[in-house]
């Protein structure tokens, strides 16, 4: 469908983007507490926080779909390129439950969606 995959990552990076904004609209008050609370330098005034997670709701399925692309471009096979992703995001689960993060639960589902859009996607664009 595309020649080129770095603008097939944009594109497969866009559902990505859509799944973030959706899950932001919808646990906006539970994130933005997560964000603005605690005091000190960790915390966040709460326009601010506003702005930063609909900044990086918008960017951040584009800048991964780049990031796939060139990881797509290195992997010798579709099926390890798919394997890879599963395995990273197994990996950063692992992480965020180690590192006892709030809504680990939540990051769990987004991990795998992310991976299942990129690493389902990004082939199924690049194929002629």
């Amino acid at each position: 469908m595309f020649d080129n995959r770095f603008l097939a990552g944009v594109v497969a990076g866009l559902p990505v983007s859509l799944l973030c904004l959706g899950y932001l609209l919808a646990r906006r008050d539970h994130v933005l507490a997560v964000l603005t609370e605690g005091g000190g330098s960790g915390s966040l005034p709460p326009d601010v926080a506003t702005v930063l997670l609909v900044g990086a709701g918008l960017a951040i399925g584009p800048g991964l779909g780049l990031a796939a692309a060139a990881v797509y471009g290195l992997a010798p096979s579709e099926q390890l390129y798919v394997g890879l992703a599963l395995v990273l995001a197994t990996l950063f689960t692992v992480g965020a439950i180690a590192a006892r993060t709030p809504m680990a639960a939540e990051k769990i589902v987004l991990n795998y969606a992310v991976a299942g859009c990129l690493g389902l996607l990004m082939p199924r664009l690049l194929a002629a």
